[in-house]
């Protein structure tokens, strides 16, 4: 995988992301991304990913609080906020709830937003009110 090329890591989460929380070739890949300035976008469970790779060590992030719970000992460095989306320098985690805030705050950070208008017409059309 090249990473210079890649505009983004986006992570999916939920079940099965104990088949791959030990892959050392996930944990380097996302140290490497985040070295290079590789923007990370971990939704769901995911966020633990981040953790066992150092990324969000000392820093705030979100994910459904029986997964934090779950891996607590791998987000020892790390604060939990609890909040739907958390947005850190390089990265964002949200929680498997918060897809629609997920999904535009992965869009601010690729530069694909334009205002808080359509922000909010992101927002209506995500939860199905528009």
């Amino acid at each position: 995988m090249n990473l210079e090329e890649i505009d983004l890591i986006l992570i999916s989460g939920g079940d099965g992301i104990e088949k791959v929380i030990d892959e050392e070739m996930v944990e380097n890949a996302l140290k490497r991304a985040y070295r290079l300035e590789v923007p990370i976008a971990s939704i769901y469970a995911s966020a633990v990913l981040l953790a066992k790779a150092g990324i969000i060590a000392e820093k705030k992030f979100t994910c459904m609080e029986g997964t934090f719970k779950y891996y607590q000992n791998i987000f020892s460095q790390s604060t939990y906020t609890g909040a739907d989306v958390e947005v850190g320098a390089g990265y964002i985690t949200a929680k498997g709830t918060s897809y629609p805030e997920f999904t535009i705050e992965t869009c601010k950070l690729l530069g694909l937003v334009k205002d808080g208008k359509q922000a909010e017409r992101m927002y209506l059309f995500c939860t199905g009110k528009r």
